[in-house]
């Protein structure tokens, strides 16, 4: 009986790497400098403002917003804890969720921890197995990992071709949603 050859970690991933491109999700990013954190970004020379940062209002550096973080952090230590299921809620959370629907005028909110969850909470929500989802190539990889897990049918366009776009746009029968 013959043992069955197993596969190195690194082949895996490639094969991963290569079902990811054939469903238009391969993934590759511009160089630039002093875009990893606060509000500006250059390429080429030219002086732009990043939307990409988590920084984007440029406050890690304000010296009252540093002291300001501190006060909260000291009065409400920052840590992670189990789902809202498995652990409950805060009452501190509770609170910021309803000032915050106040403050937009919604009934409620919910706070994700992050920004990923958060798309992937919204893509699984709003989509509907084997839904059409045409998304840019390069949005965020959150949505392009959500996407599969929806079941959605990705069309994945190039990156601000909007020809592209209107190309798979057409290819749809005219009785589509």
């Amino acid at each position: 009986m013959s043992v069955p050859q197993r596969r190195s970690l690194y082949d895996c991933l490639n094969d991963r790497l290569r079902a990811d491109a054939r469903l238009g999700l391969a993934r590759d990013s511009a160089a630039m400098a002093g875009g990893a954190a606060g509000p500006l970004l250059y390429r080429d020379g030219r002086e732009y403002i990043s939307f990409m940062s988590n920084d984007g209002l440029g406050l890690a550096a304000d010296a009252h917003w540093q002291a300001r973080v501190a006060a909260c952090f000291a009065a409400y230590a920052p840590s992670a804890s189990a789902s809202r299921l498995a652990g409950g809620r805060s009452d501190v959370v509770d609170q910021a969720c309803r000032a915050v629907a106040d403050y937009f005028g919604f009934a409620e909110c919910l706070f994700l921890p992050s920004g990923y969850q958060a798309n992937l909470a919204c893509v699984t929500t709003l989509l509907q197995q084997g839904q059409e989802a045409f998304v840019d190539r390069r949005c965020h990889a959150s949505v392009m990992r959500a996407l599969p897990l929806a079941g959605a049918r990705i069309r994945a366009w190039n990156h601000l071709d909007y020809d592209h776009l209107e190309r798979l746009l057409s290819s749809l029968p005219p009785d589509a949603p």
